[in-house]
């Protein structure tokens, strides 16, 4: 391995293209390939993407729907393809990040403005994260 090998594997990563935040809540996720409905942990989310964890396996190649119910009893749906997958050492769950693929329009400005509101609590000082609720 050369000593710009490891340079050009941190260029071909994709970066993020929005500000995450951790969020820890239980969401479901549908598998495309079957249909089957699991209920996975969401740990961050962001505009774009989110990270979630589950003992399900699932690859690169799996396109899946999340559905998280707000606190105003809307539910919002994203069709996400992995885009990562980071085995926890020891456990039973594997990290998944997940790009979204498919957002509606109003779900999409939601989960902007979601985000944004908690960046600005965080920034302010205040007590951010406690869930995944938003309007």
């Amino acid at each position: 391995m050369g000593i710009f090998d490891g340079l050009n594997a941190q260029k071909s990563r994709a970066s993020r293209s929005s500000a995450r935040i951790p969020v820890e809540v239980r969401v479901d996720a549908r598998l495309a390939r079957d249909g089957a409905v699991h209920s996975v942990l969401l740990e961050d989310l962001a505009a774009g993407g989110a990270r979630i964890s589950t003992p399900m396996r699932l690859s690169k190649s799996d396109v899946l729907t999340i559905i998280v119910e707000t606190a105003y009893d809307v539910k919002i749906q994203a069709v996400c393809r992995i885009v990562s997958i980071r085995p926890r050492q020891g456990q039973l769950h594997i990290d998944y990040g997940v790009r979204f693929v498919g957002l509606r329009e109003q779900d999409g400005e939601a989960l902007r403005r979601y985000v944004a509101a908690q960046l600005r609590l965080k920034a302010d000082g205040g007590t951010a994260y406690s869930s995944a609720r938003f309007r």
